[in-house]
C-alpha cells in the first residue's frame, strides 16, 4: 500500500503546481485590488510638506499602493466593455464544446467499435475471443489457485504471447535464444505452458532469477514489477544476437577501436569484432544520437559497447516500412576470431 501511495507522490504534487497553485492565484487577484489611500498636502508649521488622508491622519510620508479585499473586479464585470467580452468569451466556448462533441463523439464510436480481427473459428464472448487470437486465454495458474493476483510466470506468458502477436502482425522480429532455465533449481516449479515464455523472458533479461538459482515463478508479481517487465517488453526486438557487417556491406565498417567500456567514443578499448561475428546485446540504443549497443563481452562477462552501425540483428525475417516481409541472409566471413588492433 505504500508504494501504490509513493507512485502518487509525482501527481500529486503536479497537480499543486500547475492546478491549484494557478487556481488560488486566480481567486487572489480576483478579489483583491490596488489602491492609494485618498490625501491632500498640506503645509507643516517648518514649512515642509505634509500629507492628510480621508480619516484626519496626517503623515510625513507619500502614502503607497496597498493590497485590499475587494469585489470591484467583480463590479468591473458588470461595465457594458467587460460584459461585452465575457459574452464574446461564452459564445467562443459554446461553438467549441459543439464542434468537439461533432467532432469527438463519432471518433469515440469508431475507436470503441474496432477489435482485434479474430479467425473465423472464433466465436463467443468478445474478450475470451480476444484473448485466444492474443494466445493468452490460458494462464498457467489460473485453475491453480483462487488467488486474484498474477505470479511472475502469468505475467511472463501473457506479454510473451503478446509479442508473439506483435511479431505474427509483421511489425518486429524477436531473436533466437537458448533455454536457459536449467540452471535453476526451482524449474520444477514452472508450468509446461510458461516453460517457452519464461525462458524467452530470461534469456533477454525481461525477467531476472530472484538468486543465481532461483527464479520463483509462482511468487506474486506486484503491479510495479509488472510495469517494470512490460516497459522492457517494448525494446525486446532490439535484444538479442546481431552480427557484424563485412567490409563495403551497406555504409562499412572500421575495424580501429570499435569496442568500448563506456557508449562514447574516448572510451576504446581498441579490441573489434570480425566481420561475421555475432554478439549478444543486452539492451536498447544509448548515448549520442542512441548509437551504441550494450553487449556481453564473451570473455570477461562485463557489459561493453559496440557502434550499432556495424551491426546487423539476427533474425529470421524483418520487416519493412510497407509491412512486406524481407529475408536476411547471414554470412560467416571469417571463423569468428577476436582481433586486437594497434
Amino acid at each position: 500500500m505504500k508504494k501504490n501511495k509513493a507512485l502518487a507522490v509525482p501527481f500529486v504534487l503536479w497537480a499543486v503546481l500547475f492546478i491549484a497553485v494557478p487556481l488560488a492565484m486566480v481567486v487572489w487577484y480576483g478579489v483583491t485590488v490596488e489602491e492609494t489611500p485618498a490625501y491632500v498636502e498640506v503645509a507643516g508649521d517648518n514649512g515642509q510638506t505634509l500629507f492628510q488622508l480621508e480619516d484626519g491622519t496626517v503623515t510625513a510620508e507619500r502614502p503607497q499602493k496597498r493590497t485590499v479585499i475587494s469585489l470591484a473586479n467583480f463590479r468591473r464585470m458588470l461595465e457594458p466593455t467587460y460584459l461585452k467580452l465575457l459574452l464574446r468569451s461564452l459564445k467562443i466556448a459554446l461553438f467549441t464544446t459543439i464542434i468537439c462533441l461533432l467532432l469527438g463523439y463519432p471518433a469515440a464510436l469508431i475507436m470503441a467499435d474496432r477489435e482485434i480481427k479474430l479467425g473465423k473459428k472464433q466465436s463467443g464472448d468478445k474478450f475470451v475471443a480476444k484473448c485466444a487470437a492474443l494466445g493468452i486465454n490460458e494462464i498457467p495458474s489460473a485453475s491453480a489457485s483462487d488467488s486474484d493476483k498474477a505470479t511472475r510466470q502469468d505475467v511472463a506468458v501473457i506479454l510473451y504471447k503478446s509479442l508473439r502477436y506483435i511479431e505474427n502482425q509483421g511489425i518486429y522480429a524477436y531473436t533466437e535464444f537458448d533455454n536457459g532455465l536449467d540452471k535453476y533449481i526451482d524449474k520444477k516449479d514452472i508450468s509446461p505452458a510458461a516453460e517457452e515464455a519464461m525462458s524467452f523472458m530470461e534469456a533477454l533479461g525481461l525477467i531476472k532469477g530472484k538468486t543465481a538459482t532461483t527464479i520463483c515463478p509462482k511468487e506474486i508479481c506486484s503491479i510495479e514489477q509488472a510495469i517494470d517487465v512490460a516497459e522492457k517488453c517494448t525494446h525486446a526486438h532490439q535484444l538479442g544476437w546481431y552480427q557484424e557487417r563485412a567490409w563495403g556491406e551497406g555504409i562499412g565498417r572500421n575495424v580501429s577501436g570499435n569496442v568500448y567500456t563506456g557508449p562514447d567514443e574516448g572510451y576504446s578499448t581498441f579490441q573489434t569484432y570480425a566481420p561475421g561475428e555475432r554478439v549478444w546485446v543486452t539492451g536498447p540504443r544509448i548515448g549520442g544520437m542512441w548509437e551504441f549497443l550494450p553487449i556481453v563481452d564473451r570473455y570477461t562477462g562485463k557489459t561493453v559497447y559496440v557502434k550499432a552501425e556495424w551491426y546487423t540483428p539476427v533474425r529470421k525475417h524483418v520487416f519493412t516500412s510497407k509491412k512486406t516481409v524481407k529475408t536476411i541472409e547471414f554470412k560467416d566471413y571469417w571463423d569468428g576470431t577476436y582481433m586486437w588492433t594497434n
